[in-house]
């Protein structure tokens, strides 16, 4: 796609916030986890594939991602099992092997914290992984209304998949690098603070009305699994297909959610399609009803998509 020619670092794939204009500040002690989390990881498991030449192809038969919990304890709110069902009973095993998802990987021990561009470290935005009871010693100090800063810039998940097109030794169906989905602790974003206190319309969550307010919680949770894996999807099969321009006017077109309809085509298109795509999975595996009243042309298209 023509869009994919223009993209930059800025597309990397992750469940991003409104509102993050200002910040907390950066507590020293997180200088310390710069960097910390996958990120390195996946940089040298990508190094060494491409070096390795064995690169996986779009016929490759690739297996569905298993389910791990990386750092058990408090900070989930789901369990693996439970997540396991969810993504078992929303998508088919045909259309996850076409996703090329390494693993899910559920990690409450580590608070991603994504500072904005004005807050750097040499040359590049802040990126923490906390653990969590660092994080949460560090936030208990602050004053409320320097928590709700903090919380604005604390990130739940995220995914790789776009490294499939800022490398260009990865421009072919011919080779695939397959990525993990990470989820991270889901105590402190300012989403679940939110939730918890009964204030769904001011974080931009007013789809979840229509699901009884003991049930929020774990739907958003689910739908932040299934927005990631909607990443992969958007990125192997729908920019793939045959009906990808029709998709993509559909989705310049619809209104989806807050989040979603924050991303402008024109700006950015590879990250405000793959962003709105991903948010009308979330909607058709979490509030199908929300979707199908505001948007029933992309619930139909979901349907298609998604269709057990």
């Amino acid at each position: 796609m023509r869009f994919r020619e223009n993209n930059t670092e800025q597309t990397r794939q992750s469940e991003t916030h409104l509102g993050q204009e200002k910040t907390a500040g950066t507590p020293p002690v997180f200088e310390e986890y710069k960097d910390a989390g996958p990120t390195s990881q996946i940089n040298s498991q990508l190094l060494e594939y491409i070096q390795s030449g064995e690169y996986i192809g779009a016929s490759t038969e690739y297996p569905i991602p298993e389910i791990k919990e990386a750092t058990p304890g408090s900070g989930q709110e789901v369990s693996p099992q439970e997540v396991k069902d969810f993504v078992s009973s929303v998508f088919t095993d045909e259309l996850l092997q076409q996703s090329y998802i390494s693993e899910i990987v559920l990690d409450s021990g580590l608070v991603w914290v994504r500072f904005p561009e004005d807050i750097k470290l040499g040359n590049k935005p802040y990126d923490a992984y906390v653990p969590r009871n660092i994080f949460s010693e560090q936030y208990d100090k602050l004053d409320p209304e320097a928590k709700v800063r903090m919380s604005d810039n604390v990130r739940r998940a995220v995914s790789y998949v776009s490294y499939n097109s800022l490398h260009p030794a990865l421009s072919s169906e011919d080779s695939i690098f397959p990525t993990p989905v990470y989820f991270f602790n889901q105590e402190f974003d300012s989403q679940s603070r939110g939730i918890r206190n009964g204030e769904i319309d001011a974080v931009g969550l007013q789809y979840l009305k229509e699901i009884p307010k003991e049930q929020q919680l774990e739907k958003y949770a689910l739908g932040s699994i299934a927005h990631e894996i909607g990443h992969h999807i958007f990125e192997h099969v729908v920019l793939k297909s045959e009906q990808v321009e029709e998709i993509l006017e559909l989705l310049s077109l619809a209104t989806i959610t807050e989040y979603a309809d924050s991303f402008d085509t024109r700006d950015n298109p590879y990250l405000a399609y793959h962003e709105k795509f991903s948010e009308m999975v979330r909607l058709y595996t979490t509030a199908p009803g929300y979707l199908r009243n505001n948007s029933p042309e992309l619930f139909d298209l979901a349907s298609k998509l998604l269709e057990r």
